[in-house]
């Protein structure tokens, strides 16, 4: 029965999250429906039962709000945590107890978000100027795959007079070309083109 009653609060919580999104965007900062629900179901004392009820809103958040995905249910999973160990120990029951764990559960939301996002924030600044040495790094490799190519086109533009001289019967253009050097030539563009491919596929991953 606890638990139906949760699913309509969700479904609840769920209709104010839209409402709130289409009239007044930045109102969750201020109201958080999904909080008040949490808090409700984890006055009963029931530690496991309050974890999978923040872990279910916090997701419901998450999918709704376009935030980071798990970060809300982290924040709401530790406050039905806290609330419900509170009232496992202590029995609170009444509104001025409920209004108390509220308030409590609304700060401690606030401050796990603030943490994370700081943390994620950090880390997410390391990892991009990591990136960001290697794909310098990849792309002066790159220029200098680029200086080769040229010098093998050059290469390859000097061949054209042996080209053009060469006789016009069958029998004696094979070994008058100078298809050694043409080989070697095809080898190392075919070369070239495939590591320039993998460092380009490797630039894109890093900037991804």
């Amino acid at each position: 029965m606890r638990w139906l009653r949760f699913l309509i609060g969700l479904l609840v919580a769920l209709t104010l999250h839209s409402l709130l999104d289409s009239f007044f965007p930045n109102a969750l900062a201020f109201f958080n429906p999904y909080v008040i629900l949490v808090v409700y179901y984890s006055m009963g004392g029931n530690v496991f039962g309050a974890i999978i009820a923040g872990v279910i809103a916090g997701l419901v958040q998450d999918a709704y709000s376009g935030a980071m995905f798990g970060l809300h249910a982290f924040a709401l999973t530790v406050c039905a945590y806290a609330v419900a160990y509170i009232n496992s120990r202590l029995v609170l029951r009444g509104t001025l107890p409920f209004g108390a764990c509220l308030i409590g559960a609304v700060v401690v939301n606030e401050l796990v978000i603030y943490i994370l996002v700081n943390i994620l924030l950090k880390q997410k600044v390391e990892m991009f100027e990591q990136a960001q040495g290697w794909t310098d790094k990849l792309r002066v490799l790159q220029n200098r795959l680029t200086s080769a190519r040229e010098e093998l086109e050059a290469e390859l533009k000097r061949m054209n007079p042996a080209w053009e001289a060469a006789p016009v019967n069958v029998v004696g253009k094979a070994d008058a070309l100078p298809l050694e050097q043409l080989e070697r030539l095809w080898r190392n563009f075919a070369y070239l083109s495939r590591w320039s491919g993998q460092i380009q596929e490797r630039i894109v991953q890093l900037s991804l």
